[in-house]
């Protein structure tokens, strides 16, 4: 990755405290996202 040239300066961290924080957070919403689908479809009787 790029942030690791910088990892000396300590005045990113902020930045990539939160990148840190908001991908993980965007892929679980991803995943829950397609299992509420799956759990949906299931409820209504479409078969996979």
């Amino acid at each position: 990755m790029v942030t690791f040239r910088h990892r000396r300066r300590r005045r990113d961290g902020p930045i990539m405290r939160a990148a840190k924080w908001i991908v993980p957070a965007v892929i679980w919403l991803l995943v829950m996202w397609m299992v509420s689908i799956v759990v949906m479809a299931l409820a209504m009787g479409v078969r996979l």
